[in-house]
């Protein structure tokens, strides 16, 4: 690991702990782009709108699923279509 890392720097415990706490510094650092995000502005009639209709939606397929994940995976196109329509 020499080539990856300096030398590690011995530190003072932290608090009352008997183990002594080690810093390992990377001789190659890197870039990591910032996450783009993505926001919506929530209107309370998108909301509304969104809420009557998943409230009309047939929900006997994500009911019946035998097991979560199969529940998660009936939902999330049902939930998930909404939401583009109602609040996009």
């Amino acid at each position: 690991m020499p080539e990856l890392y300096y030398d590690a720097q011995h530190l003072p415990p932290i608090g009352r702990s008997d183990h002594q706490c080690l810093l390992l510094t990377p001789k190659i650092r890197q870039k990591i782009p910032p996450a783009v995000r993505q926001v919506r502005v929530m209107k309370p009639a998108n909301f509304n709108a969104l809420g009557l209709k998943l409230n009309q939606e047939k929900w006997e397929d994500v009911l019946s699923a035998e097991d979560v994940d199969d529940k998660v995976l009936a939902l999330t196109p049902k939930s998930k279509m909404q939401w583009m329509i109602r609040c996009p």
